[in-house]
C-alpha cells in the first residue's frame, strides 16, 4: 500500500501514514477542487482515473487531478464543462395571462385581438426556451382582460402591482401581465408575478429565437427562480434579454426551484429510442411536404423552419402539438402541420410517463422535397433513452 503523505496544517510540515488514496485524495485535493469548479464540496463527485489519476465533477463542471511526488494533487486538465444528467421528471407549471389596460380603453380592438391569438404562442415559445431545464408552462384559459384600478395603467413598473384590481382573484402558478407601455422591457412584481410590455425592444443575437414577450417573460421568471445575470449575450441571462440559451448548471437550478412553485406538478416522463422516434417522423415526411407545397404559390414563397413540439403518450398517441418556433408566419401551414403531427401513432413509451419531443423541418422552395433527415438539426427528445 502507498503510503500518502498527511499535510501538516499548522507547520506545514511533511508526516508519513498508510491511508486509502480515496480519502487522501477527498482530504488534500477536494477543498482545492471545490474553489476551481466554484462548487460545494458537499456536491462534488469523485471518479478513480487510474493510478494517481482522479476526476471531479460538480455544478455543471469538471475536472481531473494527477498526484505529483515533488508538489502534491496538480490540475491536469484546467476546468471543463460537464453536462449535468437530464431529471427524469418534468415539472409542470401553471400559466396565467392577462392583459392590463386602462379603464377607459373599451377593448376588442384590432390589438387586443392579435395579442389573445398571439398567447399560445406566447406559451409555446416559453416552454421552448425552458425545455433544458425539463420545465413546461400549461396555460390556463385564454387571455383574460384587467382594467388597471385607480384608472390609468403606470408605465413605471415598480408601480404596476398597485394597479391591479383589488378582487383579482389568487392563484397558483405564473401570472403574466401584459401591459401597452413600460418604462422597461419587463420585471418581476414578487414570486412569479411577471410584467412585460406588449412590444418589448430587443437586440438581434445569433442562435436566439422566440416571441419577444416570450423572451422576456423567461428571462424574468429565471432571475426570480435563481439565476444571476450572465454577460454572455447569448445566454437568457444575459442584459437586455438578448439571448435564449441556458447551460447545465442554470438548467438544473431552474428545474429544482421550479417544483417548489405553488401549483407546481411533476410528470413522470417515458422513454423511447430515438431511432423509432425518427423512424416514425421521416415516414410522415410526405404529409409534411404536402403542407408546404400550397405556400409555394405564393409571390415570395416562404422559407424558413417551424419547429413542432408534441406529446406521445401512453399508447404511443400524440395527445398535444404545439408550435415551439416558426420564422415562417404562416397559419395555414402552421395548422397543416399541426393537424398531420396530431394523427401520428408511436410505440408505447416504456415506464409509464410520457415523451416530450420537439422537432424541426427547414422548408425552401428550392427543395420543397427534401429530406427533413438531412434539412434538419437534430430532434430534441425529452425522457428518451439514447
Amino acid at each position: 500500500m502507498r503510503a500518502w503523505p498527511l499535510v501538516g496544517l499548522t507547520l506545514g510540515a511533511w508526516a508519513t501514514g498508510c491511508v486509502s488514496a480515496a480519502d487522501a485524495f477527498r482530504r488534500d485535493a477536494l477543498p482545492r477542487a471545490a474553489f476551481e469548479l466554484g462548487c460545494p464540496q458537499d456536491q462534488l463527485a469523485t471518479t478513480p482515473l487510474g493510478e494517481d489519476r482522479w476526476g471531479v465533477q460538480g455544478c455543471g463542471k469538471k475536472v481531473v487531478y494527477v498526484y505529483s511526488d515533488r508538489i502534491g494533487w496538480v490540475n491536469n486538465s484546467g476546468v471543463l464543462p460537464a453536462p449535468l444528467p437530464s431529471p427524469n421528471d418534468l415539472v409542470v407549471v401553471p400559466l396565467h395571462v392577462y392583459l392590463l389596460s386602462d379603464a377607459g380603453d373599451a377593448g376588442g380592438d384590432a390589438d387586443t385581438a392579435a395579442l389573445a391569438a398571439s398567447v399560445p404562442e406566447i406559451a409555446a415559445h416559453l416552454n421552448g426556451i425552458f425545455d433544458p431545464a425539463r420545465v413546461r408552462f400549461d396555460l390556463i384559459g385564454a387571455l383574460q382582460t384587467l382594467k388597471a384600478a385607480g384608472g390609468t395603467v403606470p408605465r413605471r413598473y415598480s408601480d404596476i402591482r398597485k394597479s391591479l384590481p383589488a378582487n383579482l382573484e389568487a392563484v397558483d402558478g405564473v401570472r403574466l401581465f401584459i401591459v401597452g407601455h413600460l418604462d422597461a422591457n419587463g420585471a418581476g412584481l414578487g414570486g412569479v408575478d411577471v410584467v412585460v410590455e406588449a412590444h418589448p425592444k430587443l437586440r438581434p443575437v445569433a442562435g436566439s429565437w422566440g416571441n419577444p414577450i416570450s423572451r422576456v417573460t423567461a428571462h424574468v421568471l429565471a432571475g426570480a427562480l435563481g439565476l444571476g445575470i450572465s454577460s454572455d449575450e447569448r445566454s437568457l441571462m444575459a442584459l437586455g434579454t438578448a439571448g435564449t440559451g441556458l447551460d447545465a448548471t442554470e438548467a438544473a437550478t431552474l428545474h429544482a426551484a421550479a417544483k417548489r412553485l405553488p401549483g407546481a406538478t411533476l410528470s413522470r416522463l417515458g422513454t423511447l429510442p430515438r431511432d423509432f422516434i425518427a423512424k416514425i417522423i421521416r415516414k410522415h415526411w410526405g404529409g409534411i411536404k404536402g403542407c408546404y407545397e400550397p405556400e409555394l404559390h405564393e409571390a415570395p414563397a416562404p422559407f424558413g423552419t417551424l419547429t413542432v413540439a408534441f406529446t406521445i403518450a401512453g399508447g404511443g398517441r400524440v395527445t398535444a402539438a404545439s408550435i415551439s418556433q416558426d420564422d415562417m408566419h404562416s397559419a395555414a401551414l402552421e395548422g397543416c402541420v399541426l393537424g398531420e403531427v396530431g394523427k401520428w401513432v408511436f410505440p408505447e413509451p416504456k415506464g409509464g410517463g410520457n415523451v416530450y419531443v420537439t422537432y424541426p423541418w427547414k422548408f425552401s422552395p428550392a427543395a420543397p422535397g427534401s429530406d427533413p433527415a438531412k434539412d434538419s438539426r437534430p430532434a430534441e427528445f425529452m425522457g428518451e433513452t439514447w
